[in-house]
């Protein structure tokens, strides 16, 4: 992860709002969500559909620009960046996981890894890249996958290819957007395992949008979304249980 001062906040969402136009009608997703997320937290999102859980990681990433409010990631305004700018903040700095895994099917479990280096560097395989995507590899115990394309994997495994990926290029925070609804029961607790344990050892930050009770317990911190509007924001002790609307 890169150094920051522990006492800098890593991300600052200020009165978020979203609307989109659709025949004419707006749409309002997000209402004046305000929120504070500081490193090697673990973060669920929790809501009923159309609560506007997806669009709020979007903005925060970076991928999708509020109508109104802002988004502070160590201090900086991300939507006050260069769009160049934007894009590599996006590529170093943050990390995505989506409940569809989005890897290039001509290339390599290996290949879709190190992309991200790739871009970063303006560069082919080298040799340090290929190491960085063999460790990462090992890492969500898919070494003996690594040539093998997407289409040669379950989808547990591609999944774990899609983490390792997010890994690339050693992010602050990983947003993940229902990570594990595309997956069986054993293949998704084996996911959030590996999140999870992404946490304790790396200290890597976590927000996960999810309607998944058991993985919602395990996040320090519950946010509720509803009508676009953050309804509470939980601090959770261990002994609570959480449910997810």
């Amino acid at each position: 992860m890169n150094n920051q001062q522990k006492s800098d906040p890593m991300l600052e969402a200020e009165n978020l709002h979203k609307i989109y136009t659709d025949a004419s009608k707006e749409v309002h997703v997000l209402r004046g969500v305000t929120l504070r997320i500081e490193p090697k937290e673990v973060v669920a999102v929790v809501g009923p559909s159309g609560a506007g859980k997806s669009t709020l990681l979007h903005i925060l990433g970076g991928l999708d620009e509020p109508t109104q409010g802002r988004v502070l990631f160590f201090g900086e305004d991300v939507y006050r960046m260069k769009e160049r700018n934007r894009s590599q903040f996006r590529n170093e700095r943050i990390g995505f996981i989506f409940q569809f895994y989005h890897l290039l099917p001509e290339f390599t479990a290996l290949e879709n890894i190190v992309l991200p280096g790739m871009i970063k560097q303006n560069c082919g395989m080298t040799r340090a890249l290929r190491d960085r995507g063999m460790e990462l590899l090992n890492e969500v115990r898919l070494s003996q996958r690594a040539h093998h394309r997407p289409s040669e994997l379950s989808g547990g495994e591609q999944q774990r290819v899609a983490i390792a990926r997010a890994l690339m290029n050693q992010p602050d925070v990983l947003f993940c957007d229902e990570p594990t609804g595309n997956l069986d029961s054993h293949s998704g607790e084996e996911i959030i395992k590996l999140l999870m344990q992404l946490n304790r050892t790396q200290g890597q930050t976590l927000v996960i949008v999810t309607h998944d009770e058991k993985i919602a317990a395990q996040a320090q911190r519950v946010i509720y979304l509803k009508d676009g509007e953050m309804t509470a924001n939980h601090v959770k002790n261990s002994l609570e249980k959480v449910r997810v609307l």
